[in-house]
């Protein structure tokens, strides 16, 4: 599945789901939701994601090759609020993916690793580094999945968030 880059004054991130992927069953299971995995869409196209296989990593628009679910998520923002969520994602290209924090969900468990992230943790705290969510969250980032990551943007005001129609691949 592809998607492409956000229209000027939004950011956009991706939900997706691989319904042939053992682990992304198992954190559906876990949010007892329909996405498993959330990702940012840079201006240019790229993609910036936390991935299990290599940590926090830029992708062209379609490295995506086995999700059979996909919501995008366009968020409005001024120019500040853009500038600071692109640069946060730009500055966490390299950090190691939080492997135990993800093992933290399915034992209900905090195994969270310092300076790691998961996919929701990276989108989290790339919205409040754009300053979308100005008051400390309840849950930490790790602690934050992608179905509660999507809920909370649902939550937004509608006229400053755009959720597009869920696409399916049929894989």
């Amino acid at each position: 599945m592809i998607v492409f880059a956000p229209p000027p004054g939004y950011a956009r991130v991706r939900f997706v789901a691989n319904q042939n992927d053992i682990i992304s069953r198992l954190i559906r299971l876990d949010s007892r939701g329909g996405v498993s995995h959330v990702e940012a869409v840079m201006p240019n196209g790229t993609i910036i994601a936390a991935l299990r296989a290599t940590g926090v990593t830029r992708c062209l628009p379609d490295y995506d090759k086995v999700s059979t679910l996909q919501i995008v998520v366009d968020i409005k923002m001024t120019a500040s609020q853009l500038m600071s969520w692109n640069e946060f994602l730009v500055s966490a290209l390299g950090r190691p993916y939080d492997t135990a924090a993800l093992a933290g969900f399915l034992f209900l468990a905090n195994f969270h690793r310092q300076h790691a992230l998961i996919c929701s943790a990276l989108i989290t705290d790339a919205l409040r580094h754009s300053g979308r969510y100005p008051v400390k969250l309840a849950q930490a980032y790790q602690d934050i999945n992608p179905v509660v990551a999507l809920l909370m943007l649902q939550a937004q005001p509608g006229d400053s968030i755009i959720i597009h129609p869920t696409e399916y691949s049929g894989k």
